[in-house]
């Protein structure tokens, strides 16, 4: 038998190195390896060792050899991440969010009841579950008959699928007390597995911080009243976080809630923030200041809401397309003003969070054939808050029945397929917008992109067509 090649003693001084290091920070945004060439070369060693490669060459090419490339990937990016954990983590935001944050936001938020927190980087999800865990121990009541919604995204497959479990060892909850244990977890063969009524609030997807679009409403990730992104900003740039801050500004609600890791390098001044004393904990608040450049807010989609057995409304995912369908030219879509004057209050209605208002324009805007592409697919975007995906998939096919090489309409139908359980069809409607982006130059402003390129594009899409096939 022929023996497998080993990688020599020092990958650093493979000439591949330099450009294998590019690739994979380019790809995953993990800046941090710019300076850390020893880290890296160490854990490419180990993953050339274990698929049985000789040179950096050869797992470059074997990283871009399909599903097998795909699923090394995941490998390596497991390794190049760090995923410790554990529940209520520095317990001084959780006073913060207790004492002050949610507070204030059950305030604001009086009229729309609706909450949206994100936990950006949630490796394992004990971040996201211990929030989860936090509304309900301390705002049951307040919070009968909200719209809740919990996040995590992380780049890390792995880490996802544990967080999608809800089971962990002893390390991950050394912070809560037995009592706590009991309450909130079961004990089992494989570890300690949380309660069904804390995961079900809890959603996770896989997002790109430095290459995924923000905001991204088919994940939850707009409209957001509390971002936490701890402890992340060791692996970006200066560069890199500086346009990740005006993102999350984009993301966020106007006073919405920015919370970042203690003295995270480049993180402590974000522009279009104000910094905000807690108790000495400092957090940051949207305002104080207009970003520059900065991307349009989008509308928010529906949120999986809070369990009923918590005393609060559920709000379920998107629901089988047997779902009753209301029309787009329905009493809502009576004459109203010019298309202009729709579009802007539209906007006006949705940065309100007055979805139920803002249907009126959204149905009258894609009743209009005249209607552009950007306009049709915020009204899109209406129609998933107040839960009308039937409606939404309409009008995203009849877009495409209008015009077969609308880009920006194949990924959001197939974000929208995916969400509704069609696996198949979410990866047909991603392979046809990567197809026809794939083609453009990379630079190329695409039409209902809001500032989205070709090139861009084409890696989510490819992303998402590969993610679909996996799942």
């Amino acid at each position: 038998m022929k023996a497998k090649p080993t990688p020599g003693p020092e990958v650093t001084a493979d000439p591949y190195f330099p450009r294998i290091k590019e690739s994979i920070i380019q790809k995953t945004g993990l800046a941090y390896y710019e300076d850390k060439e020893a880290d890296l070369a160490r854990i490419l060693k180990a993953r050339l060792a274990a698929c049985g490669l000789g040179d950096c060459a050869a797992y470059a090419a074997f990283l871009e050899a399909g599903k097998a490339g795909a699923a090394e990937m995941d490998e390596l990016v497991s390794e190049l991440t760090i995923g410790e954990t554990y529940f209520f983590r520095h317990p001084e935001v959780f006073k913060a969010l207790t004492a002050h944050v949610v507070p204030e936001i059950l305030s604001r938020n009086g009229a729309s009841q609706c909450l949206r927190i994100w936990s950006a980087g949630c490796s394992s999800g004990a971040e996201p579950y211990s929030i989860s865990i936090l509304l309900a121990r301390d705002f049951k009541p307040q919070l009968k008959g909200w719209r809740i919604g919990v996040f995590g995204t992380d780049i890390d497959k792995k880490f996802l699928a544990q967080a999608r479990s809800g089971i962990y060892q002893d390390w991950a909850v050394r912070a809560t007390s037995p009592e706590e244990r009991q309450a909130y977890f079961e004990r089992t063969e494989q570890g300690w597995q949380l309660r069904p009524v804390y995961r079900e609030p809890v959603t996770f997807h896989y997002h790109n911080l430095i290459q995924d679009p923000l905001p991204l409403p088919a994940l939850g990730l707009s409209g957001l009243d509390v971002v936490l992104c701890r402890n992340v900003a060791i692996y970006f740039s200066r560069e890199q976080i500086f346009q990740l801050m005006e993102r999350f500004h984009a993301a966020l609600n106007d006073g919405g809630w920015l919370i970042t890791g203690p003295a995270e390098i480049g993180m402590d001044r974000p522009p279009g923030f104000q910094a905000v004393n807690l108790d000495g904990l400092i957090v940051y608040r949207k305002g104080g200041g207009e970003l520059q450049n900065s991307p349009p807010a989008w509308t928010p989609p529906v949120l999986p809401g809070i369990a009923q057995d918590m005393g609060v409304a559920a709000l379920p995912v998107p629901p089988s397309h047997d779902a009753p369908q209301q029309d787009l030219a329905d009493e809502d879509a009576s004459p109203g003003g010019g298309g202009l004057e729709e579009e802007q209050e539209l906007a006006r209605l949705s940065e309100r969070g007055q979805w139920i208002a803002a249907s009126g324009p959204a149905r009258r805007l894609l009743a209009r054939a005249e209607t552009g592409q950007d306009a049709a697919l915020k009204a899109i975007h209406v129609l998933i808050e107040i839960n009308d995906f039937d409606g939404a998939e309409k009008a995203l096919r009849r877009m495409l029945f209008v015009d077969r090489k609308c880009q920006m309409a194949y990924y959001h139908l197939g974000l929208l397929l995916s969400c509704r359980g069609d696996l198949k069809m979410a990866k047909k409607a991603f392979k046809n917008a990567y197809d026809l982006a794939v083609g453009l130059p990379a630079d190329t402003p695409l039409p209902g992109g809001e500032g989205l390129t070709a090139g861009q594009l084409v890696k989510m899409a490819g992303l998402r067509a590969q993610l679909e096939s996996g799942k």
